[in-house]
């Protein structure tokens, strides 16, 4: 994924939220009903008045860091404000939004987080910390030292009142479900996804299955040397294709295959790898999380990192890199800083 300047992160994460706020409540229901009990519109309080003067805090704080964000705040059940750095004019702006069941909408975008996410921290904790994750992004390798220090000290207790979501979010290339199928060449989706399913799937997919079952058996130190084995070998790639003007190869599973029979994945000839028994489990949750950040919250470009406060109705995203920060040649180099992002962290939690 290419840095964009400032305007174009603006652009694009304004539309994201605005479809996660405006266009979301509207078809989650339809969603829900595939995968879990439908949601229940609740009437709920108005968010803390408070909600201005903290946000205020932040940008005075850690604006080099927010001001490649974008700071989305639910005023009450219909109302949103959208706050975001205008590059051009040098200082930050508002724009007001109209919705419906706004903070309820804010309260079940929580709840499938959780239920579609790999968790680590304990639940209902104010902060709330979410990577949406890709195993073929080149960029996405510099966040990596990020996210996985911050859950090592969520599950270290070195921070508390922390919850940590790793979403999937498929972009590198864009998710083609075409590729996969059963044995009888219909569609496999997680309509008909069952644990008597035989599903051929390929791509970097199989990638994320791995990633899903190194996470289930709790071993992070495993777990953190898959995902640097994969995203050393998409950098080089990546770098090697930019520079000598090569066919871009990425890994593929069979550069896995120890990992892959772990978890119950065949391969095949080729790049196609069959899926079936326990391994069926594990490409549900893949499909499930990809749906739901990719189809429901709009999302299209990774990496993305969202902070969540729980408790004051708000959220900050940041899609991408900032600029300048990132150099694919440089393997330590980093995304979002990791020192300010940290502290960003502490700070929120302390309040």
């Amino acid at each position: 994924m290419k840095i964009r300047n400032i305007v174009a992160i603006i652009a694009s994460i304004a539309l994201i939220i605005i479809t996660v706020f405006v266009i979301y409540y509207s078809n989650i229901i339809k969603y829900e009903r595939e995968i879990t009990p439908p949601l229940q519109n609740t009437t709920t309080s108005k968010p803390s008045t408070t909600t201005s003067n903290q946000s205020s805090t932040l940008i005075e704080k850690f604006e080099e860091l927010l001001k490649y964000s974008l700071i989305v705040k639910i005023i009450s059940q219909d109302k949103l404000q959208i706050q975001y750095y205008d590059s051009r004019e040098s200082k930050w702006k508002i724009i007001e939004r109209d919705g419906e069941n706004l903070i309820t909408t804010f309260k079940n975008i929580i709840k499938n987080l959780e239920s579609y996410g790999l968790i680590f921290g304990e639940k209902n904790s104010s902060v709330i910390v979410v990577f949406f994750e890709d195993l073929w992004c080149p960029f996405c390798s510099h966040e990596a030292k990020l996210e996985h220090d911050l859950i090592e000290k969520v599950l270290n207790d070195e921070l508390s009142n922390v919850e940590i979501i790793i979403m999937h979010l498929i972009v590198h290339p864009p998710p083609n479900y075409g590729g996969i199928r059963n044995s009888t060449d219909n569609s496999c989706t997680l309509s008909n996804l069952t644990s008597r399913s035989i599903c051929i799937i390929t791509g970097v997919i199989p990638l994320h299955v791995i990633l899903e079952y190194l996470y289930s058996t709790g071993n992070l130190t495993l777990t953190n040397k898959f995902i640097k084995q994969v995203y050393d070998e998409v950098n080089e790639a990546y770098v090697k294709y930019t520079t000598t003007h090569t066919e871009l190869r990425l890994p593929d599973v069979k550069d896995y295959e120890s990992y892959a029979r772990k978890c119950g994945l065949e391969l095949l000839n080729g790049s196609k790898v069959l899926c079936r028994g326990i391994c069926i489990n594990f490409l549900r949750r893949v499909l499930q999380g990809h749906e739901f950040t990719f189809n429901y919250l709009g999302f299209r470009g990774t990496p993305t990192t969202m902070v969540i406060l729980r408790n004051n109705y708000t959220m900050i995203v940041w899609e991408g890199c900032i600029p300048g920060i990132v150099d694919l040649k440089i393997r330590e180099s980093e995304c979002l800083g990791y020192e300010r992002f940290l502290n960003l962290i502490k700070f929120l939690t302390s309040q």
